[in-house]
């Protein structure tokens, strides 16, 4: 796995987001931990529009076509 992964996994061991969110909160989960740290909630609304957001990107590709407007 990428360094930036393990270290974001590491940051999303918090003991605190198990006694706020319950049984949602699994440790480990990457993309509720990316769109928490966007949002500052654990899979609300917000922060699951930004993970859509970056999977849109993924699949799209656009770095490897800098004229390729479909990413917008």
């Amino acid at each position: 796995m990428l360094g930036w992964a393990d270290r974001l996994m590491q940051q999303c061991r918090v003991t605190y987001l198990h006694d706020d969110y319950g049984d949602d909160y699994h440790p480990g989960d990457i993309w509720a931990c990316i769109g928490w740290h966007w949002s500052g909630h654990w899979k609300d609304a917000g922060a699951k529009r930004y993970v859509d957001r970056i999977h849109h990107y993924l699949d799209c590709k656009p770095w490897r076509d800098w004229t390729n407007e479909d990413h917008h």
